[in-house]
């Protein structure tokens, strides 16, 4: 994980983009963002939701969505776990396993006792 400085930046500039009043502020905001996140290298998909510094939740910001979109099409070899609490994930060091159903064990043993229609 970054530090917190860093990721306080990122969100105080989302804070910004959501704020803006006229497409040109709103622009300028993205492009702050956008900057942050190269020259901080941060994965906007790590960043939680919920604001270190304020009451502001950015879970509905669609910058941040557009964010994470475009970092997990540019890197489609990282893995990530399941999303917590606060909309952060956490970094997998390896594709995980799939899920699979378990078996019960009385699948098919009372098939010979089904009453057929009459």
């Amino acid at each position: 994980m970054r530090r917190l400085s860093d990721i306080t930046k990122f969100q105080k500039a989302l804070a910004l983009y959501a704020r803006a009043a006229t497409p040109h502020e709103a622009e300028a905001a993205e492009l702050a963002v956008r900057r942050l996140v190269v020259s901080l290298k941060l994965d906007p998909i790590r960043i939680p939701n919920q604001s270190f510094v304020s009451h502001v939740n950015f879970a509905d910001n669609a910058l941040l969505q557009k964010l994470r979109d475009e970092w997990r099409a540019a890197h489609p070899d990282y893995f990530y776990g399941k999303p917590s609490k606060d909309g952060s994930s956490r970094r997998l060091r390896r594709k995980p396993r799939p899920v699979t159903k378990p078996v019960s064990m009385y699948e098919g043993l009372f098939d010979d006792f089904r009453s057929e229609p009459c």
